[in-house]
């Protein structure tokens, strides 16, 4: 797996356990570039996937390209709209995901290459919580939402990039819409980098006197 580098850690390995190798792609100098490719080119690869289930990026796709893999796998097109990176794949197809999960389109990826899982196996995919954050959770909630009766709705504003994130407003809105019709507990969860729109959220919350806890990482 291709990573860009990022200003926070992510744990890979634990949200996936079957990766055996990530490399980071860390564009800051000449030097690491080069660092990167001498890595990513010691060894040899048979498939190599450029998903692009959220935005259609020329860089993996030339990243793609450079490892030398004998497949390269993606998309044509997305709801229509071309993929102008296509020429570096040569497994490829027209989709259309407009009202898709991620999860889905991940698997459709996938089913370029006759690879596909069933829907027992789907339904078994689940997250590995290791006990301290089950504990940690479990005592947040008791401590912070005291009435089990009341529906509890989490919201995470942030995104990785700031071309990914909602406007706050939107979430405003949402948030203003759910509470009116429940009367929920409101939780906002907040990385490192997404102290920006968080505040702006809980500015306005505070200022409509909706009740909410922040949850910081």
């Amino acid at each position: 797996m291709v990573a860009a580098k990022t200003n926070y850690e992510i744990p890979f390995f634990d949200i996936n356990p079957y990766l055996d190798r990530v490399i980071i792609f860390n564009k800051s100098s000449i030097k690491t570039i080069i660092e990167f490719i001498r890595e990513l080119r010691s060894r040899k690869y048979q498939l190599c996937f450029v998903p692009s289930t959220t935005v259609l990026s020329r860089t993996s796709h030339i990243l793609n390209w450079i490892s030398g893999s004998n497949d390269r796998v993606g998309v044509k097109s997305i709801d229509g709209k071309e993929n102008r990176s296509q020429k570096d794949l040569n497994l490829k197809s027209d989709f259309k995901w407009k009202e898709k999960h991620q999860s889905v389109r991940n698997l459709e990826i996938a089913k370029q290459i006759d690879c596909d899982l069933s829907e027992e196996e789907i339904n078994s995919i689940k997250m590995n919580f290791k006990e301290e954050d089950i504990s940690f959770a479990k005592d947040y909630i008791f401590t912070n939402f005291p009435d089990q009766k009341k529906k509890i709705i989490a919201f995470h504003p942030g995104a990785g990039k700031e071309l990914n994130i909602w406007n706050y407003s939107n979430y405003i809105d949402l948030i203003k819409k759910l509470y009116g019709d429940f009367n929920n507990y409101v939780l906002i969860t907040s990385g490192w980098t997404d102290n920006n729109i968080v505040e702006l959220i809980w500015t306005e919350l505070r200022s409509a006197n909706i009740e909410f806890k922040i949850l910081h990482n």
